[in-house]
């Protein structure tokens, strides 16, 4: 999942009690900042907003779209300060929350990251978003244990989505638990027969547990996806050659003993 790409604009041009219009000026300087930000021109549609919270700072939409302009010019210490800037205005606002410990984890300021998304969790503990981030950001840590508590949480809240479960199951296969990863997985193909990441953890599960012939089936059907294509020829093969290796020694076994 891409983080940003799910933080929109903030739709009405208000105060954040959702009664007092913003400015006129301010409202109009938002729109255009909004046009040129749509179409790519992040620097300018950046000055646009900073201008319409200057005519306005009621209007909070406008800071927040400055540090989302920003956070695309990759002004990440500018975007921060902008989001806190809102955030101490407006301590609930949710969209900046969500993005303020995405732009903290790509300055490498993990254990603010944390921090950001527990206030988030604090404000919005039934938004599965915070815990799916706060889990991404102890993955980037090598901290497997803490990310699979952190999904566990974010699939309680968002049952439905697919691609946590995709997370959650290579983190467990990560900590070795693969019976929980198999699980998981199964979970997946019941929703998408031919998902490739739940394939191939369902096949390697399969395969260490000597199914060979059921793990050889997930494995083809991975191989048919880009995603996992060379990990799943991989094993592929190394299952057929097992296969032939077993099918010689039966046979051998066979003839020896109808010698004796």
């Amino acid at each position: 999942m891409c983080f940003v790409a799910a933080v929109g604009f903030a739709g009405a041009y208000v105060h954040a009690d959702d009664t007092v219009p913003i400015s006129k000026e301010s409202g109009e300087a938002y729109n255009d900042g909004r046009k040129l930000f749509d179409e790519g021109k992040f620097s300018e549609a950046a000055v646009l907003f900073r201008n319409a919270v200057e005519l306005d700072e009621r209007n909070t939409a406008a800071l927040f779209a400055q540090g989302l302009a920003l956070y695309r010019m990759k002004k990440y210490e500018d975007a921060v300060r902008v989001l806190n800037r809102l955030l101490d205005r407006e301590p609930a606002h949710e969209k900046a929350l969500r993005l303020l410990p995405t732009v903290l984890a790509t300055l490498g300021q993990q254990d603010e990251a944390l921090h950001a998304y527990d206030h988030g969790i604090s404000r919005f503990p039934d938004n599965y978003w915070f815990y799916y981030g706060k889990a991404k950001v102890y993955i980037g840590l090598g901290n497997n244990s803490e990310a699979a508590k952190a999904l566990e949480q974010a699939v309680e809240r968002a049952p439905g989505l697919i691609e946590l479960y995709e997370t959650l199951a290579s983190v467990y296969a990560a900590q070795g638990k693969m019976e929980k990863a198999f699980g998981t997985a199964q979970t997946i193909l019941g929703k998408n027969p031919r998902n490739p990441r739940a394939l191939v953890i369902s096949a390697d599960y399969k395969r260490m547990t000597g199914r060979l012939e059921e793990a050889l089936e997930d494995y083809r059907i991975a191989a048919e996806s880009i995603e996992t294509r060379a990990y799943a020829e991989h094993y592929i093969m190394e299952i057929r050659r097992t296969l032939e290796e077993r099918e010689i020694e039966k046979e051998f076994e066979e003839r020896t003993g109808q010698n004796n």
